[in-house]
């Protein structure tokens, strides 16, 4: 499935952030997923959309983990996505490999099903659906690998549904890998006084 503007912008956008806090390999993840969708739209990216991978190509070209593994220096040119992905493709995946993660192809595919199934789940919790909405949610716990705050999502829409007991095991399953949580604790706050009044 093409990724759509905002989608591509979002990935463009996270380079930076992800490159400042020294997450090389997830700054190049984005630079690679940003540039496959700039590539798959088939149209001169927009001004906008070029100074992002300009912006994005130079931060990349600072990290010598990324300059050793290219046989020269990158400067980006429009007109260029597809040689510049093909190449930071190259390098993604030899990184990825070395650190054993999934790579950016399965990463990509993981995220999307996992965010069908949050909207899905919340969709049907709108329409009163809580049964088939607790299995969607179920779906989008299944492809979470680091995307934690989900845990605190399906919890507070759940609660606030007036489905504390459906939200309990999904606040605990986030409280365990997030502890320090402040929305967690007080989703579980509000399920414990949910099941005390069912209790009277």
């Amino acid at each position: 499935m093409a990724m759509d503007m905002r989608g591509i912008k979002e990935q463009l956008g996270r380079i930076k952030p992800y490159y400042l806090k020294n997450e090389i390999v997830r700054a190049l993840g984005c630079a690679v997923l940003g540039l496959k969708g700039t590539v798959q739209l088939g149209v001169s990216p927009s001004t906008e959309l070029r100074g992002l991978i300009r912006e994005g190509v130079q931060l990349l070209m600072r990290d010598e983990t990324i300059k050793t593994r290219l046989k020269a220096p990158l400067v980006y040119q429009p007109g260029q996505e597809r040689q510049i992905l093909s190449q930071l493709a190259s390098v993604y995946k030899e990184l990825v490999e070395e650190a054993g993660r999934e790579d950016w192809d399965a990463a990509f595919a993981r995220k999307q099903k996992l965010d069908q199934s949050l909207n899905l789940g919340l969709r049907l919790l709108a329409q009163g659906h809580a049964s088939e909405a607790d299995a969607a949610f179920s779906e989008a716990v299944t492809c979470c690998k680091d995307e934690f705050r989900l845990y605190g999502i399906i919890g507070k829409a759940l609660v606030e549904a007036g489905e504390a007991r459906r939200a309990a095991p999904y606040i605990k399953k986030g409280q365990e890998v997030l502890p320090q949580d402040a929305e967690l604790a007080a989703l579980q706050a509000a399920v414990i006084r949910a099941k005390a009044g069912d209790a009277v």
